[in-house]
């Protein structure tokens, strides 16, 4: 089996050691906001309201109904998608591409 290693020299790829780029910061602030948005929303639901298991979880109604959103959002997407490629392919194409049900 061979093996290769194929070495880039550039002036713009990080130096190990060096500090986390923009990328992770912004991955570290989502996780960490996201963290506090349920620990803080849910002691608030459980010491205020007395609420306990999911019932405690801020805005249960929204993460119970998000996966129904996230279906419709995609064939909603799908549907226009494949109405756009059909449109296209008989308005500049003349029909030369298969035409997608």
């Amino acid at each position: 089996m061979c093996e290769y290693t194929i070495t880039f020299a550039s002036k713009h790829a990080c130096p190990a050691g060096t500090r986390k780029s923009r990328g992770w910061l912004f991955v570290t602030f989502v996780m960490l906001t996201a963290f506090c948005y349920f620990g803080v929303g849910t002691a608030i639901k459980w010491h205020k309201y007395g609420l306990r298991g999911a019932e405690a979880v801020p805005n249960i109604e929204l993460w119970r109904e998000l996966p129904g959103l996230v279906r419709d959002g995609v064939t909603f997407s799908t549907a226009n998608a494949k109405s756009g490629y059909n449109m296209a392919n008989e308005k500049f194409l003349k029909g030369k591409l298969p035409f997608i049900p």
